[in-house]
Parts: structure tokens; C-alpha cells; sequence
């Protein structure tokens, strides 16, 4: 809705100054969720990183301090957590 197009503008200006980098690091930013097992659903609850929870100023933050990220990088996808493609994201 309407709130969240005034939200994604002022999360894309805090991922970076620079206009022209915006979308590359919003790509790099999804690709960090895609990779975290917790944001995922695999966690206790299955609870879901949704884009309402990245848009919060300091959720987002959070993600971008690595508070989210695969803590076993060995571990591979479970059941009902898929892999976003290279493209989709």
C-alpha cells in the first residue's frame, strides 16, 4: 500500500548515499535474507522475515549488522525453505 512506498525509498537511502547504487544493494541485501536460515523460517516458530519486518528502520539494521545471518554455513536448505534462483532476486 501506500505506506510501503514511502518506506522502500528511505530504506534504499539507508542501505547507500549513492542513488546509482541503490538497487545493487538491495540485490545484496535480499540475497543476505535468502541465506539466513532464521529469516527463512527455520527457527523455532517458522517464523518468516517479511518485507513489512525488513522495512522497519530497526530491523533493517539489524540485518545489515549480520544479527540474522547462516551462523553454520554448512547447513543446507531444510524442508519448506526454498533457495531463490539466481534473477529471482
Amino acid at each position: 500500500g501506500g505506506e510501503r512506498k514511502k518506506q522502500l525509498p528511505a530504506r534504499l537511502a539507508e542501505l547507500t548515499d549513492d542513488p546509482t547504487q541503490q538497487f545493487a544493494e538491495w540485490v545484496k541485501l535480499c540475497k543476505r535474507i535468502a541465506r539466513s536460515p532464521h529469516m527463512t523460517g527455520d527457527n523455532n516458530h517458522g517464523w518468516i522475515g517479511t518485507f513489512d519486518f525488513v522495512m522497519k528502520p530497526a530491523n533493517l539494521q539489524k540485518i545489515l549488522e549480520g544479527n540474522y545471518d547462516n551462523r553454520n554455513p554448512g547447513m543446507q536448505p531444510g524442508p519448506g525453505r526454498y533457495e531463490a534462483s539466481p534473477g529471482t532476486i
